[in-house]
């Protein structure tokens, strides 16, 4: 699991720029926000992987565009464009060298009453996990694990429309970009039916379920639910089931793919502070967890579901070990001042000893800047080292909004 890590080409000491665009003459409204992201990461590999010191300088300008058509012939439509440019160095380790220029999300969408359709390559989630997702096996890393790391959409084609009690159902067919050990494409497209109804009462009650699998992944069944208890509490719960996790290729021989009916499943409780903070919980049941001879093989147990290109996945599940507790605190007013926030994170193993933690501090300088800090700390049992490549990492990072 990457608790608290960034992208493989390191952290960005980031520059925010946040504005809105004039509205143009016509029936297209254009919306922007850009930033600007520069820092420094210093990250140690573990013993298993030659126990170097690597850094990386990183200087990442990022800008979101969403246009909205309200009338005339394009009435319904909108577009979401999120380019990103980066230039980065990496000193002491590894040339990591991706493509400067990346498009986490560029899709267009269409809405017409309760009914809306998109096509492009989009990034969604839903459920109420607090990290991996188990209905939701197209994004295995949904991003929580680290307020900085942003998670690449994939090319996808949906559809929803609305239930009765209010529901909606929706409808996805994706390119799930899986790949092979040899990093080699795996499978065809990836299908999913997600129904899900919430409730207007004073729980908030959310339930749904899903039905997916393609694209090298194994047909699955998933369900979720949340409720709301009282003012501040909210228990959430999320399950999936299926006879492997992937579908086919070169992982067939795992322990996870043996065709045994096998289930993952959260359970978590959340408290609402009244800063707008939370302090949160959970319960991982993982069912697919890898065998002892499996934790010792690094092509497989090195963050199993990490692809060697940004946006790629591996069909495997992302934890390695059957069960794990978590627990999180996010405050964006630490001290009772809005300036200051902080993210603190620790997945504890409970099968074998392993103890991944992540903090990040920041504080706004003034409006158009942010620093940030953040520290991660991974500690695992002899038997799990190669499921850990790296042992600590620390970043700063500045933010500056335009």
């Amino acid at each position: 699991m990457r608790v608290g890590r960034m992208s493989r080409a390191g952290i960005a000491l980031a520059m925010a720029a946040g504005g809105h665009g004039a509205a143009a003459e016509g029936p297209i409204r254009w919306r922007t926000d850009a930033l600007l992201q520069a820092g420094v990461e210093q990250t140690v590999a573990s013993d298993p992987f030659g126990g170097g010191v690597f850094t990386v300088d990183a200087l990442e300008g990022r800008l979101n565009l969403v246009g909205e058509c309200d009338s005339g012939w394009c009435a319904g439509a909108s577009a979401v464009l999120r380019p990103r440019l980066a230039l980065r160095d990496t000193r002491g380790g590894p040339e990591l060298a991706p493509h400067p220029v990346a498009w986490p999300e560029a899709y267009a969408l269409y809405s017409s009453g309760s009914t809306q359709a998109s096509i492009g390559k989009r990034l969604l989630g839903w459920g109420p996990a607090l990290a991996y997702s188990p209905s939701n096996r197209l994004f295995p890393d949904n991003g929580s694990v680290s307020p900085r790391h942003e998670v690449p959409g994939k090319p996808m084609a949906t559809f929803s429309t609305a239930l009765a009690q209010g529901g909606q159902v929706t409808a996805i067919v994706a390119a799930p970009r899986t790949e092979d050990l040899a990093g080699q494409q795996v499978g065809g497209r990836f299908g999913l039916v997600r129904a899900e109804w919430r409730s207007d009462d004073a729980a908030l009650s959310t339930v749904g379920f899903v039905a997916a699998g393609g694209g090298g992944l194994a047909p699955y069944l998933a369900a979720y639910a949340q409720r709301g208890l009282g003012d501040a509490f909210t228990v959430g719960a999320e399950a999936s089931v299926s006879h492997r996790y992937g579908a086919g290729g070169r992982f067939d021989g795992l322990a996870q793919n043996s065709g045994a009916t096998r289930f993952d499943a959260v359970a978590n409780l959340r408290y609402g502070l009244a800063s707008g903070g939370e302090l949160g919980a959970e319960l991982i049941y993982n069912g697919f967890a890898l065998s002892d001879a499996e934790l010792a093989n690094p092509a497989v147990a090195a963050q199993p579901s990490s692809g060697r290109r940004a946006g790629w996945s591996r069909p495997l599940h992302p934890l390695v070990q059957r069960r794990y507790a978590l627990a999180q605190f996010t405050s964006p007013s630490l001290f009772g001042d809005k300036r200051w926030g902080l993210t603190v994170r620790a997945l504890r193993g409970l099968d074998r000893r392993s103890t991944d933690a992540f903090a990040e501090l920041s504080w706004s300088a003034r409006d158009a800047l942010t620093l940030h800090a953040g520290y991660t700390r991974s500690i695992a049992a002899p038997a799990l080292a190669v499921s850990r490549p790296l042992r600590r990492d620390l970043y700063l990072m500045a933010e500056v909004f335009f």
